[in-house]
């Protein structure tokens, strides 16, 4: 499992490479309205991830990691790779290493 929302507020990250027992890319494209294109590459699998603020943040006080957590739950079975995110760090635990 790896949170992603800290990458995509605050870097400029488009490929994060994971390795478990298979490799894995994820690329993050960065919409203009504010949402986030994630997919896996050339067979399409991904989805768009549209971010909402917390209510609780005064305007003053914005910065980029005021969206809920977002994370990215990994499952492997023979040779295939499942992908589930989430809002939960509690979901899925698989070993992952960079």
């Amino acid at each position: 499992m790896e949170r992603i929302d800290q990458i995509i507020n605050c870097s400029n990250v488009e490929l994060l490479k994971f390795k478990l027992h298979l490799n894995l890319n994820i690329h993050i494209r960065r919409l203009d309205n504010g949402d986030v294109l994630i997919n896996s590459g050339d067979p399409f699998f991904g989805g768009i991830y549209r971010q909402q603020r917390m209510n609780n943040i005064s305007i003053e006080n914005r910065c980029p990691l005021d969206f809920p957590a977002l994370y990215l739950n990994f499952k492997t079975k023979e040779n295939h790779i499942y992908v589930y995110p989430s809002n939960n760090h509690n979901i899925i635990e698989n070993k992952l290493t960079f």
